[in-house]
């Protein structure tokens, strides 16, 4: 039997850190130091529209070789935007810092509740499971953390290969570290760099947790996406 492989998003499809993401963790970190902030998390959108790899998706990040290297210019957001509110220079730095850790403290992410369930019964009618996401550096420790390592053969990382979705470098690259299955899908919550970039290089695509009238397959349960690939599946050899 041919390999049949599942390609999914993380954030927002798999997984989800539960207290908001970017300006969450800007939040988190202010009212650290200043309990009595009027802010909110939207507060900090503006500065978070920008700067960020994913921002720029035709571009190649290839030059990037580490962590920290990769974290440089997010930082860099976060110091102007606590300085922008009239935090002292010096303590935005500090601040920009425990945003970081915060973001990464794993006892903030978990999975959505119909997550491993879903994983395990494809896993059971031969599908294997590969995260293709655009994260942090650090996304391999949060899959291990939550209990995805032992159900996903391998994780396709944007901050490590250097490719955005939707760039069609990092599905490419994907497919080949999968060793070009016949049977594949991409599964993700967001229209353009899931569906929408898998599509352009010829990989079929669900959107899942979300509605897009452009997408030709898409559900609101995970775990509709079984019977979406099982059938195509079943259509596909009734017609070879």
């Amino acid at each position: 039997m041919k390999r049949k492989i599942l390609f999914w998003d993380f954030d927002g499809t798999l997984g989800y850190r539960k207290t908001g993401m970017w300006g969450a963790s800007m939040l988190q970190a202010l009212i650290e130091y200043d309990p009595n902030t009027k802010l909110t998390a939207p507060d900090f959108r503006q500065f978070l529209m920008s700067g960020f790899p994913w921002h720029h998706p035709e571009k190649s990040y290839t030059y990037i070789n580490s962590a920290e290297a990769w974290w440089e210019p997010i930082q860099r957001k976060f110091v102007e935007g606590f300085v922008h509110y009239g935090v002292p220079y010096v303590d935005a730095e500090r601040l920009a810092v425990n945003t970081k850790t915060l973001f990464l403290d794993k006892s903030y992410w978990a999975l959505f509740d119909d997550t491993l369930d879903t994983l395990d019964e494809l896993k059971n009618l031969g599908w294997k499971h590969v995260i293709v996401s655009n994260h942090v550096p650090e996304l391999g420790e949060i899959i291990e953390y939550l209990g995805l390592k032992h159900k996903i053969i391998d994780f396709v990382n944007s901050a490590l290969v250097g490719y955005e979705k939707p760039n069609p470098s990092i599905f490419q690259h994907a497919l080949s570290r999968s060793g070009n299955p016949k049977h594949v899908w991409m599964i993700g919550d967001n229209f353009d760099a899931d569906v929408l970039g898998a599509e352009r290089i010829g990989i079929r695509s669900i959107l899942v947790r979300n509605t897009d009238s452009r997408a030709k397959y898409s559900c609101k349960k995970l775990k509709d996406v079984i019977s979406i690939v099982e059938s195509e599946l079943k259509e596909g050899t009734n017609n070879s």
